[in-house]
């Protein structure tokens, strides 16, 4: 059952939370791996995923997941698990109860080819960017600018500000079907992302899921909560 799988990665991964991460060591790590993935923006997403990955194939076995499209999912065991991270806080200290999942079609087909398909996110507290030295540092580190970047200088359109460091609060485990899924989106705690919205390269983005992490219902929930003013979920 997923419930089992989500339990066992659970157990793995929990010696994670309270793990403070550094935005300069975790991306000269990423470099040193080898990863594809360190000029991202939300570097703290794409190191977790890569860290925890690795961790879950050396301890439990696995691999990285069946792509659906132009989407990968992240780990694959016996079931299917997107490894996701969402910043509990904005950057006005505002709490961010919606969180990104993975592109529409890739959730649809793989609930249809295992009946579900599981998440792992890890909830941070973000330390933010504000005097804009870390994006310089990045920057620095990246070195030639990219066409999206020039073109949203042209624009005049304003730089989102990065996060530089975050701490693992939680990590909770929980699972979509067809049915949770046709419900989430009926009850408005799951709805729609992106559309119209462009990648990087300047490409359109597919459509994704959010979801409202404090009204995810309990029967989808493995491991972990998520509290927002003092009121459990």
């Amino acid at each position: 059952m997923i419930e089992d799988e989500g339990r066992k990665i659970s157990n793995v991964l929990k010696n994670m939370t309270g793990t403070y991460l550094d935005g300069k060591k975790c991306i000269k790590e990423m470099i040193e791996h080898s990863s594809k993935n360190w000029k991202q923006m939300e570097w703290m997403g794409w190191y977790n995923e890569e860290n925890a990955r690795s961790i879950l194939i050396a301890k439990i076995g696995g691999s990285e997941g069946p792509r659906y499209g132009n989407t990968r999912i992240d780990y694959m065991n016996e079931y299917a698990w997107d490894i996701k991270t969402h910043s509990l806080f904005d950057k006005n200290g505002k709490p961010e109860r919606e969180a990104i999942l993975n592109d529409t079609e890739a959730i649809e087909n793989a609930i249809e080819e295992f009946g579900s398909i599981g998440f792992v996110m890890f909830l941070v507290e973000p330390e933010w960017d504000i005097d804009g030295s870390f994006k310089d540092w990045h920057d620095q580190m990246k070195g030639e600018t990219s066409d999206y970047v020039k073109e949203r200088i042209e624009r005049g359109a304003p730089s989102r500000m990065r996060k530089s460091a975050c701490t693992i609060r939680e990590i909770m485990v929980f699972r979509l079907d067809k049915e949770s899924l046709e419900r989430g989106m009926k009850e408005k705690w799951l709805k729609g992302f992106q559309k119209g919205m462009r990648n990087a390269d300047g490409s359109p983005r597919r459509s994704k899921v959010n979801i409202m992490i404090d009204r995810i219902p309990i029967e989808c929930i493995i491991t972990g909560s998520v509290t927002f003013g003092g009121e459990p979920h």
